[in-house]
């Protein structure tokens, strides 16, 4: 089960320079890298975010730097060989490199509670603390009860599911995934709502792929047409989003995260290119009309946290 964690985990990467998933809210600034890089560059008013980065070749151990609002270094945690980060509903990093990993919100390693029958990669947590993992048929639903995590529902998908984000109001939203031409290239599928009542989709939107995000007002944002769209809290269907987000540089979009003060914060890659080549991080303020670029370098996922 570890290996087939980190193998699919790193072929996400390969394929978009993602890893699926996405945490909530908005918390400490998080660098995870391979080399050093400057401090990140936040939108005026944006809150603080996390994001990962690996050093150009596959498997590069990172090192793990957090950053304040004003750019100044709140910790370094031990390199390790990792991708896949989420933050949980307590601000607790968690990073997938095979077998779970966690960081406490002041930088040191932290515990990991079991997690029972779950499977799969770290997809999300959403705002009541729930665990999502990404199996190759199913997205497992658990919760945590005394020792660790153990799984208390399923939402069988098909295909397999790439990225999950859930919005605590029991709407889990699902984006698959194919294999594709080569191992590290994945066709996208249209991205469908759960309900963890009916674990069946309540929406599909045939045009609306991975990856996804919901912020702390449930409302959701996917990739549309090549753009990021936003659709209202649980409105979520076949018609267009009520909003795109200005756009930021040409390429495709390879994560999304959402911090508690409504800035979003989008990663593009170059596209027809592979996972070694640069990446743009760059963040959208509410209501703003233009995209403001946060990082460049090989920047793989965004996640942001709640403390």
């Amino acid at each position: 089960m570890p290996d087939m964690r980190f193998s699919r985990v790193m072929s996400l990467l390969g394929a978009l320079a993602v890893a699926g998933c996405g945490g909530g809210g908005g918390g400490s600034v998080l660098t995870v890298t391979a080399v050093p890089v400057p401090a990140p560059t936040l939108a005026p008013g944006a809150d603080r975010i996390a994001y990962a980065t690996l050093g150009g070749t596959r498997g590069t151990p990172v090192t793990i730097t957090a950053y304040d609002r004003a750019g100044a270094v709140l910790y370094t945690a031990q390199p390790i060989a990792a991708f896949g980060i989420a933050f949980d509903a307590s601000g607790v990093l968690w990073l997938d490199r095979g077998e779970f990993v966690t960081y406490m919100p002041d930088g040191t390693p932290g515990p990991v509670p079991q997690v029972l029958s779950g499977g799969g990669s770290l997809g999300a947590f959403d705002a009541k603390g729930t665990m999502y993992t990404q199996g190759a048929t199913a997205v497992s639903v658990l919760r945590l009860a005394g020792p660790g995590y153990t799984i208390v529902d399923t939402l069988p998908t098909t295909p397999e599911p790439c990225w999950t984000a859930a919005d605590g109001a029991g709407r889990v939203y699902v984006a698959p995934c194919t294999a594709g031409p080569t191992p590290y290239v994945r066709t996208l599928g249209a991205v469908s709502m759960y309900s963890l009542v009916t674990n069946a989709p309540l929406a599909t939107n045939p045009n609306a792929t991975g990856p996804v995000a919901v912020d702390t007002a449930g409302n959701f944002y996917a990739v549309y047409n090549g753009a990021v769209g936003v659709w209202n809290a649980g409105a979520f269907g076949a018609a267009p989003p009520g909003r795109t987000l200005p756009p930021g540089p040409p390429g495709t979009i390879t994560s999304i995260a959402v911090d508690r003060g409504g800035t979003a914060y989008v990663i593009v890659h170059p596209t027809g290119t592979t996972y070694t080549t640069p990446s743009t991080l760059y963040s959208v303020a509410p209501g703003a009309t233009t995209a403001v670029i946060v990082q460049t370098g090989f920047v793989g996922q965004v996640a942001t946290s709640p403390q």
